[in-house]
């Protein structure tokens, strides 16, 4: 029994460096800027993640299979402060990306 105790004590007293990162939200938005050319940007919020990329899939319309991806690059980011009145009551990073992809036609569309 006294083992038993020790055992959890030890282990209640263990402590564990431990971090985490999430995602709150965000926006895409594609233009075409030629009869197959895209624009996509995403604008993303969350608490302490930044990607120096993100990969963008592309589904096809009817059928939500993968077509193919193209990669969005970081262009800039900021810290947005939450506040209430004068209090900073905590913070989050808003992260811009875009990239440009050609696409073949396709009559289900994407």
């Amino acid at each position: 029994m006294k083992k038993l105790i020790l055992l959890f004590s030890l282990i209640t007293l263990v402590s564990f460096n431990v971090k985490s990162s999430h995602i709150y939200g965000g926006d895409l938005s594609c233009t075409q800027t030629g009869a197959n050319s895209f624009i996509f940007k995403l604008r993303m919020q969350s608490d302490r993640l930044t990607a120096p990329s993100v990969i963008l899939n592309v589904r096809v319309n009817n059928i939500d299979t993968i077509h193919g991806n193209t990669t969005l690059f970081l262009d800039s980011s900021r810290l947005v402060y939450l506040k209430n009145g004068t209090t900073i009551l905590d913070s989050i990073q808003v992260h811009y990306y875009s990239g440009s992809t050609n696409l073949p036609n396709n009559l289900n569309g994407y």
